[in-house]
């Protein structure tokens, strides 16, 4: 990985040689260990624009194909998702890659390494696009250990910055009602969908999550965790105000401030400083 960030181009210039790929691609399912070693270099190589764009185009099929081995579909999914081809996926295929990822989250803290410490990060940030999916979103608010599992995060104080900003996006995504506000935006995915016939979405997808399911995630794991306040702690801190994980703070303070019955709780956290300070 160090060689790659450091010579790019001509490491992508061997990457996507003639050479190379043969010899890469007739060995891909060969051994556990050169799958695994050529998909942890796709997932390095798409620093790169054109390593990227080579890899989405060349890699989709036997990527897709990786996600139904359980050795190494996390790898794959990340890969997908660093190139964006997963928006080609077919079915449930971008749920269970969500799947994946929230496996890959719900280990215990104690039982990670420093590997798998930077892949839970991966996973986070993977998560955070997914999210925009409806039938994503409402496989997380019922993920209750997922939920702990991202609180548990924000209480480390040595978190990467764009660690805790993806489980911010993340925590943003799952409180934002379906209001009626969206209408604007239905009617333009409305005319992408008719204009893209093969990208129609499953009927799961279209429907709507009940409000009562987004006002119990606030209010047993934002408020009842004092996420927050944690939050609010941790960007003072830090000396965060006006970055991205200010800004996903105050989108999660307005989406709960919806509801009166939250009010109170959230002027006891903090909400009311928070406001005044931005």
């Amino acid at each position: 990985k160090a060689l790659y960030l450091q010579t790019t181009t001509f490491c992508t210039e061997l990457f996507i040689s003639e050479q190379f790929q043969t010899v890469a691609q007739s060995n891909l399912f060969k051994s556990s260990e050169i799958t695994a070693s050529l998909l942890d270099l796709m997932s390095i190589a798409c620093i790169d624009s054109v390593a990227r764009n080579y890899i989405a185009e060349k890699y989709f099929i036997l990527l897709s194909e990786c996600l139904s081995i359980e050795a190494y579909k996390f790898a794959a999914t990340l890969v997908l998702l660093k190139t964006w081809n997963f928006t080609k996926l077919k079915g449930d295929a971008i749920d269970d890659m969500a799947s994946t990822l929230i496996n890959q989250l719900n280990v215990p803290q104690n039982q990670k390494s420093a590997d798998r410490l930077k892949q839970d990060e991966l996973a986070i940030e993977g998560l955070a696009y997914l999210t925009l999916k409806l039938s994503v979103k409402t496989l997380l608010l019922s993920n209750s250990s997922l939920h702990a599992a991202l609180v548990d995060y924000l209480r480390i104080k040595t978190i990467p910055n764009s660690m805790y900003y993806g489980i911010l996006v993340i925590f943003a995504n799952l409180t934002e009602s379906q209001d009626s506000n969206a209408s604007i935006d239905k009617s333009i995915q409305g005319l992408k969908a008719r204009a893209e016939p093969s990208n129609i979405k499953s009927d799961k997808d279209t429907e709507p999550i009940k409000e009562a399911t987004i006002l119990k995630f606030i209010s047993d794991c934002i408020l009842s965790r004092d996420v927050i306040g944690l939050v609010r702690s941790h960007i003072k801190l830090r000396k965060m105000q006006g970055t991205g994980s200010h800004h996903q703070l105050l989108r999660l303070i307005h989406h709960a401030a919806k509801n009166k019955a939250f009010i109170e709780t959230l002027v006891s956290q903090g909400s009311v400083t928070i406001l005044l300070e931005s």
